[in-house]
C-alpha cells in the first residue's frame, strides 16, 4: 500500500517510538485509527436535517445527536457508514414520510453534527440500543460500519422483534485493523500490543468479532443486500455470511458499487420496511 508523506514520517515515528514503548506507539496509532475525516455538511445535507426534530442522546460522557421525523405507523432506524452522516438516508425519509412510517436517523460517534472525538462500533451499537429503547423500531437498517454496528447490536442485546437490513456490512474489524496495520508498516511489536489494548477494552480478540461468528450468538432476520462492484466490502464476504442467515434473505445487485444509493436498493429497501412496519 502506497504511502503518502505524511504517512511515512507518521510511520517512522511510530515505529521508532515502538522500539522503546510499543504500548505508547499502539496508543498512537489507535488515536488516529479512530478518528475519521469528518465530511464537510453540505447545504442541502443540513436544509433536509432541518426538516427533522433534533434531538443529543447522552451516553456516558458523550453526546450523539440524532433526527426525528414522526409517523403514526410505526419506526424505522438508519445508521450510516464510515465518514457519512444521517443526511445519506433523504430519499429514504422522503418516501417514507410519504407513508406516514416514522424515521430516526443518528449521526454515528465521530461524525456528522455527533460531538464525539473518537469512532467505534461498538459505542455505535450502544447509541442504537438507546434509541431502540425510545422508539422501538420495527426495523433497523445499517450501512458498511453502521451494518456491522447492527451485527453487534443484535448479538449484544439480542431483540426477538426487530428485522434488520443490512447493507454492505463490514464483516470484521480486522479489515479495517489490518489496513491500519499494513498503511503505517507498524512493528509486530506494536500490532501485539495495540491487539492486547482491544482485548482489554472489548473483553474479546478481534478475529472473536467477525460478523459470522457474531451472527451464530442471536439469529437475525431480515434483509442482507450487497452490490457486485463494491471496491471497499468485498461480496465475497457477504456471501460467506449467508450461508449463517437463516432468517434472512439475501439479494445481490450488480449497480453503483459501495454506496448502495441507486434506486433499485432503495426501492428494495422501501418495500423490505413496509411490509415490516
Amino acid at each position: 500500500m502506497k504511502q503518502n508523506n505524511l504517512a511515512k514520517i507518521l510511520s517512522a515515528g511510530l515505529n521508532g517510538l515502538g522500539v522503546f514503548s510499543p504500548k505508547a506507539a499502539a496508543g498512537i496509532a489507535g488515536y488516529f485509527f479512530s478518528k475519521p475525516k469528518r465530511i464537510q455538511i453540505k447545504k442541502w445535507m443540513h436544509e433536509f436535517l432541518d426538516t427533522s426534530e433534533k434531538e443529543e442522546l447522552k451516553i456516558g460522557h458523550s453526546t450523539f445527536q440524532n433526527y426525528h421525523w414522526e409517523g403514526t405507523r410505526g419506526y424505522v432506524l438508519f445508521a450510516h457508514g464510515w465518514k457519512s452522516n444521517a443526511a445519506r438516508w433523504k430519499k429514504y425519509v422522503q418516501i417514507l414520510q410519504k407513508e406516514n412510517i416514522g424515521v430516526i436517523a443518528l449521526d454515528a460517534p465521530a461524525h456528522g453534527n455527533t460531538k464525539s472525538k473518537y469512532f467505534n462500533p461498538y459505542i455505535y451499537a450502544d447509541c442504537i440500543q438507546e434509541l431502540n429503547k425510545k422508539y422501538k423500531p420495527q426495523v433497523i437498517v445499517g450501512h458498511s460500519a453502521g451494518g456491522y454496528a447492527c451485527i453487534y447490536h443484535n448479538a449484544k442485546f439480542q431483540p426477538s422483534d426487530i428485522s434488520y437490513v443490512f447493507m454492505a456490512p463490514t464483516y470484521s474489524m480486522r479489515h479495517p485493523i489490518q489496513a491500519m496495520y499494513d498503511f503505517l508498516r507498524l512493528k509486530e511489536s506494536i500490532q501485539l500490543s495495540f491487539e492486547n489494548t482491544f482485548e482489554k477494552t472489548f473483553k474479546s480478540k478481534i478475529d472473536d468479532l467477525t460478523a459470522i461468528k457474531l451472527v451464530q450468538k442471536h439469529s437475525p432476520k431480515g434483509l442482507l443486500i450487497h452490490d457486485k462492484n463494491d471496491d471497499i466490502l468485498p461480496v465475497e464476504e457477504s456471501r460467506k455470511l449467508t450461508q449463517y442467515l437463516k432468517d434472512m434473505k439475501y439479494i445481490e445487485t450488480d449497480l453503483t458499487g459501495h454506496r448502495m444509493q441507486n434506486q433499485f436498493t432503495i426501492n428494495t429497501i422501501i418495500d423490505f420496511i413496509k411490509s415490516e412496519v
